[in-house]
């Protein structure tokens, strides 16, 4: 029913083409001005009137914004589509997650119309995108007036819609650093129906020397206030073989540490209850990529 809305509050649009033009918009304008990209979450806000900017400052026309590029480290432009980085990522399965949680999304217009810097902007606790990076250990590069400074990104999370971004800092890309060899990743979900935002998601990455694992990074999302990184979980399993009595080991840990609550679309009980399962099926499945790898 959102889209029979419209917009009934006048804002002047502006589409700046480089990075200073755009840091002067933002530094002459403040909070009277909103970015926007894509527009999925941006356009709905505006539509129920969450939102009422007077300046609406499109940043898809900077080319450095839209652009991929990999040095061992992938680059990731803030505005590039989402539909544009899981394209990316089927062909290197190296960042399998994050195809996986991109293929999650069931709404196409959304994949089409979304970036991946909007997706993490809107700092939810449940989204698939920043889950998975999570797992590859991205950071992100933001840039203001006074500079330029790199975050990981689990400290650029503060909460639900809330990030470290300063007033007049804008993000501006995504860094993935380079993956190990002998690592396979995967990402899961659980929602009420397909496409809908994770009731519980979960992302892993493992490095394996074929029976045991090195070293890991598990995520979960939707089960505390931003997505979760489960550091006592990754040294459980760290240096250990892998076999059905260690899962069940790590899968309790895992429900012991989460911090799922109740709300409109699940309970504290089941996330807590599913967790075990959901986990263990996602390990699963980056345990028997890496094992397919030479």
């Amino acid at each position: 029913m959102g889209n029979t809305r419209i917009l009934t509050r006048e804002f002047e649009y502006v589409a700046p083409e480089t990075m200073p033009e755009l840091l002067a918009l933002l530094d002459r304008h403040g909070p009277a001005a909103t970015i926007i990209a894509g527009g999925t979450d941006v356009v709905p806000q505006l539509k129920y009137e969450t939102i009422s900017p007077d300046y609406l400052i499109d940043v898809t026309k900077i080319a450095e914004l839209c652009t991929v590029r990999r040095d061992g480290t992938l680059h990731i432009g803030a505005a590039v589509k989402l539909r544009d980085v899981k394209a990316y990522c089927r062909d290197h399965e190296i960042y399998a997650c994050l195809d996986d949680a991109l293929g999650s999304i069931g709404q196409v217009q959304v994949v089409n119309m979304g970036t991946l810097g909007g997706n993490l902007c809107t700092a939810s606790p449940a989204a698939d995108a920043a889950l998975a990076l999570l797992v590859l250990e991205a950071q992100v590069r933001l840039i203001g007036s006074s500079g330029e400074r790199i975050v990981a990104l689990d400290a650029f999370f503060r909460g639900p819609k809330l990030t470290c971004m300063e007033p007049g800092e804008v993000l501006a890309e995504i860094q993935v650093p380079a993956v190990a060899d002998h690592t396979g990743s995967a990402f899961r979900k659980i929602g009420r129906v397909a496409g809908d935002i994770s009731k519980i998601s979960c992302a892993v990455a493992v490095q394996s020397d074929g029976e045991r694992c090195l070293s890991c990074r598990i995520g979960m999302g939707a089960v505390g206030p931003t997505p979760m990184r489960m550091p006592g979980v990754e040294q459980l399993l760290s240096g250990r073989a892998i076999d059905t009595d260690v899962m069940d080991e790590a899968a309790d840990r895992l429900a012991a540490d989460i911090s799922p609550l109740t709300d409109a679309r699940s309970t504290e009980f089941y996330r807590r209850r599913v967790s075990r399962v959901l986990f263990k099926d996602t390990f699963d499945q980056a345990w028997k990529r890496v094992q397919r790898q030479p």
